[in-house]
């Protein structure tokens, strides 16, 4: 495979890019190209002062960061992911939970929340694949995020507990 169709397929299957636009590399912004056309998150990082960024992305935010004071800047970075992979979902997960418990409390399965970065990685995976539920009917919420917050999701119990309340959820909210 060519080395741009290896780039490309990274940024597709990337959450989020940080892109270090330091020394003005024209890959770098080819690649920026290719992230803000795949409508990816991007943070851009740089050694450069900023006014040194080219005209078109300078309104964007960069981060600035020095090698001798890496701790203050890994730390606006861990900040600026943690923004970007799990704040969104925040909500997500308690919406989950709380169907979770319904699921626990109707069929008394001895099913296990997942945690929340499992959740996340989970809703942020099925999110790529087919996108978060467009409606916010009860049955799409239960059909998408059941099997996202459940951990022992491969426990066969569990899945045939998981599989005949959604199937009983739906012919009850279709009535």
């Amino acid at each position: 495979m060519p080395l741009l169709d290896k780039i490309t397929q990274q940024i597709e299957d990337a959450y989020v890019i940080v892109a270090d636009c330091s020394g003005r590399n024209a890959n770098v912004f080819f690649e920026l190209g290719i992230a803000h056309a795949h409508a990816k998150p991007v943070i851009l990082i740089t050694r450069d002062p900023i006014q040194e960024a080219p005209s078109d992305i300078r309104c964007f935010e960069f981060f600035h960061y020095e090698l001798d004071n890496h701790v203050a800047f890994l730390e606006r970075l861990d900040n600026a992911l943690r923004h970007l992979l799990f704040e969104p979902y925040e909500p997500l997960y308690k919406q989950a939970l709380g169907i979770f418990r319904q699921f626990v409390e109707n069929t008394r399965c001895d099913a296990r929340p997942a945690g929340r970065d499992e959740f996340f990685n989970r809703v942020r995976e099925a999110e790529r694949r087919r996108g978060l539920p467009a409606s916010q009917e009860e049955k799409d919420l239960i059909e998408f995020f059941l099997p996202t917050i459940v951990e022992n999701i491969a426990d066969a119990a569990v899945m045939e507990a998981i599989v005949a309340w959604i199937s009983d959820q739906r012919r009850t909210t279709s009535s």
